[in-house]
């Protein structure tokens, strides 16, 4: 099996694979590190990869198959990181210069929970400078998108999507603050799932406290979560689990009906309502996208569901301030001491945000707040007549990164690319892309499944069953470096661990 077919077997195909012997987990990661070596100069989807921890860690992998051990859903398996998440002995960088050379001696929850269940730890998956903006300008190299380099690959998990995307890993744990998983896997043709917040630890994601009245207290993001970016909704479901697992429960989580996604999907969507905000969808979207909206919802419903349309009671430019006026405060108030510092250290997108959290009134906060707790309330109300929320996740396909670079200080243009996906980020309510279609000049579009608090089996039911009777998810992008006949050999990587 050549390297590029081994790298873009399904996660789960992969697993059992190693699991029944039929290859090996050094294998597999050998092959990943080949790839990545060939394609990645190309992408910059990693900040850093740590070739030999890989391989160490691959070769235990194979020896507790060998012994028949108990081994866990993601064994053997290479991922990724976004390099927002510490990694114990690893440069975690959140593509910063302020945390350049910051090396963590512990592993984040998510970390710590990809390994018990068998994963392999590739390295650091690029993304946004401090997991905001729109990725223009970055300390090191901005990652690219594989379908088109001169297109967006979304953020801020870029590099965890164009890697996923390329092959050059299975998944990748990433993070979800406005859309940061979501529209990076609309953009790259791939699967990004944001869960209901708090049903994942968010622990060990940097910065993590502030200094409040002389005592250390950690710092806790409204609106952030842990996402997960895979090439199918089974894989993302795979991933999910595990973290899901991996990490003590609340009462909250308790109450929910957790874990077990793989069996919900069934491909049976019988009586399922799908809710559609036309009115609110109508507002923003290019006619391609809208065009893959439609079709995607005649899928749905020749899997049994019923379409619903419904009104909201907020419009994109309500949501947009609330999102706005909440983020860039809780932006100044982990940031604000550093970038008082060191602005230079900035980059020129982020210290707009900066600036616009820091001179925020408490008035207005708390406004967006009130405000933000109406629309869940809303949301969860429409949610009472319908078991999910369908739209596209992006108003289009992938921007060119020069029209980005001309609309980088206008925040509210840049901010209506995130108009589907920030409604979830403000009422901590989970939500799925998936691939839906391309644009006629080949950019991938995503078709978004938002549902209730922990109905992760839900969504994960809905975009499985629209997946299985479409293709989308199974296209690949051509890469210059991609050449089959060319396979690198093993002799050639020698020692090519890469840590920028």
């Amino acid at each position: 099996m050549h390297d590029r077919e081994l790298c873009f077997l399904p996660l789960n195909e992969v697993a059992a694979r190693i699991r029944r012997h039929d290859v090996s987990s050094v294998e597999v990661v050998d092959a990943t590190l080949r790839r990545i070596e060939r394609i990645d100069p190309e992408l910059h989807s990693f900040i850093s990869v740590d070739g030999a921890g890989a391989r160490l860690s691959a070769q235990h992998a194979d020896e507790a198959t060998q012994r028949d051990a108990k081994l866990g859903g993601l064994h053997g398996v290479p991922i990724s990181i976004k390099d927002q998440f510490a990694v114990r002995g690893t440069k975690t960088t959140l593509a910063s210069k302020v945390f350049a050379d910051y090396v963590p001696d512990f592993d984040a929850a998510v970390v710590e929970s990809s390994r018990q269940a068998g994963a392999i730890v590739l390295g650091k998956a690029n993304m946004y400078e401090l997991a905001t903006g729109w990725g223009t300008v970055g300390y090191f190299p901005v990652a690219e998108n594989p379908w088109n380099t001169r297109h967006s690959p979304g953020g801020s998990s870029s590099g965890s999507a164009a890697g996923v995307a390329a092959g050059m890993a299975y998944a990748s744990i990433a993070s979800d603050g406005g859309g940061s998983t979501r529209i990076p896997a609309s953009y790259c043709g791939v699967v990004g799932i944001k869960p209901t917040h708090g049903l994942v630890n968010y622990r060990g994601s940097l910065p993590m406290s502030l200094n409040v009245c002389g005592r250390s207290i950690p710092i806790a993001k409204t609106i952030n979560s842990v996402g997960v970016i895979s090439r199918s909704v089974e894989d993302a479901a795979i991933v999910l689990q595990v973290l899901g697992e991996g990490q003590p429960r609340d009462t909250a989580r308790e109450a929910a009906e957790h874990g077990g996604y793989s069996t919900h999907l069934t491909g049976d969507l019988t009586g399922v309502v799908v809710a559609v905000p036309r009115a609110y969808i109508a507002e923003g979207v290019d006619q391609e996208s809208a065009d893959a909206f439609e079709a995607a919802l005649g899928v749905l419903t020749d899997a049994g569901a019923l379409i619903r349309p419904v009104e909201l009671g907020f419009s994109s430019a309500d949501i947009a301030w609330m999102w706005t006026t909440i983020a860039y405060v809780e932006m100044a108030a982990s940031l604000g001491e550093a970038f008082e510092e060191k602005p230079q250290d900035f980059g020129p997108e982020l210290q707009l945000r900066l600036r616009n959290g820091g001179a925020t009134s408490a008035q207005e906060f708390f406004c967006a707040t009130q405000a933000r707790a109406q629309l869940r309330r809303d949301w969860l109300d429409l949610l009472e007549t319908a078991h999910v929320v369908a739209t596209p996740t992006a108003p289009g396909a992938a921007p060119p990164m020069t029209e980005l670079v001309a609309q980088s200080t206008d925040l509210d243009e840049v901010g209506g690319l995130a108009r589907f996906t920030r409604p979830y980020n403000l009422t901590g309510l989970p939500a799925i892309s998936v691939p839906d279609g391309f644009t006629e000049t080949g950019l991938p579009l995503g078709l978004q499944i938002g549902g209730a608090p922990y109905a992760e089996a839900t969504i994960l039911r809905v975009a499985d069953a629209y997946e299985r009777r479409t293709e989308w998810h199974q296209k690949r992008p051509a890469l210059s470096a991609d050449i089959d006949a060319c396979e690198v050999s093993a002799s050639f990587m020698g020692e090519r661990d890469r840590v920028v």
